[in-house]
This record gives structure tokens, sequence and C-alpha cells, in this order.
């Protein structure tokens, strides 16, 4: 007898996901901010199976400030997960996700660094258009 969850069969005890099963998602602004790449993550790849696998990009560190005052409502803090979408010009869209936060304690102030991982999809959207 086969395994089901909700009249759906499953696969070794896991929900088959259809398309459906993924919400809409919607971007919610915190806010503008300021970017500063300061270099690259040395992670290993993930594993490459054949010569015609692509290869993930390698993520980069920065660090990200809020442009609002530290006192003010309006101020954020980046936490993992979100998107960050850069908007040099000409509209251009260059967006990352933050996949991890680092905390080298030797730079002045304790600065936070971000480790962002480039999201090619991504870069299409216009979520702020006009903002």
């Amino acid at each position: 007898m086969e395994a089901m969850l909700d009249g759906v069969p499953t696969m070794g005890g896991m929900g088959v996901l259809a398309a459906d099963d993924e919400p809409e998602i919607t971007y919610e602004r915190k806010g503008d901010a300021r970017l500063l790449f300061v270099g690259g993550v040395r992670e290993p790849l993930p594993v490459v199976d054949r010569d015609n696998s692509l290869a993930q990009p390698e993520a980069v560190s920065a660090h990200i400030e809020a442009v609002a005052d530290p006192d003010t409502p309006a101020h954020f803090t980046p936490e993992r997960g979100d998107l960050v979408v850069v908007l040099p010009g000409m509209g251009v869209v260059i967006a990352f996700t933050v996949e991890g936060i680092e905390s080298p304690t030797t730079i002045s102030a304790y600065v936070r660094r971000f480790v962002l991982q480039r999201r090619d999809e991504l870069d299409h959207l216009q979520p702020f258009k006009g903002a």
C-alpha cells in the first residue's frame, strides 16, 4: 500500500509538491541602504557530475548599512534570506540574497559583513519601481 498525505502520494514520507503548493512570493521594501563589496567568499562548489553542469556563482561579501538614522523606525538590518536589489542606474537590476552574516572582530566598530549570493534569475524584476 502506498503512503498518502492528504490524499496525495508521498516520496519516502515527504509530501510531493505541486506547482500550486508554493505561495505567491511578495516583496516588502525595508528601505534604502549603502552597499560596499569587500571581497569574495571561497566556498566549495556543489558536486559537479559532468563537465556540462552549471557551477554556482561565487558568493561575495559586503557591508550593508541602512541610509536611515539608527535611532529611527525606518532603520533596518538585513537578515538571512533577504533579497538585496542593487540598482546602479540606467534600469539595470542586480539581485542577491543574503546567505549568511559574518562578524569579524578586527574591524573597527565591529561592522558586520553579509555573504551575498547572486540571483541571476531575478535580474528581470523591478520590485520597487518608482520607489
